[in-house]
């Protein structure tokens, strides 16, 4: 079974190892399910890619999922 990316995001950027002086794009939509400890995937990307330039891209999904996402 494959995780949820956002709720793997740490265990991906753990495998990543070293970003210092990398972009790393995050294009996630973290609307229902978020990574443990964090409100979305920026979030988690921002604290735990030290050195790193995170950078919040456009996603495909649609507005009515954001207007009301339960």
């Amino acid at each position: 079974m494959i995780a949820d990316v956002p709720t793997a995001i740490t265990d991906i950027l753990k495998v990543m190892g070293d970003v210092t002086g990398k972009i790393i794009i995050d294009a996630m939509n973290s609307v229902m399910i978020k990574p443990v400890g964090f409100n979305n995937t920026f979030q988690a990307s921002e604290d735990l890619a030290i050195g790193a330039e995170i950078i919040k891209w456009f996603n495909s999904t649609g507005f009515e999922n954001m207007i009301n996402p339960v």
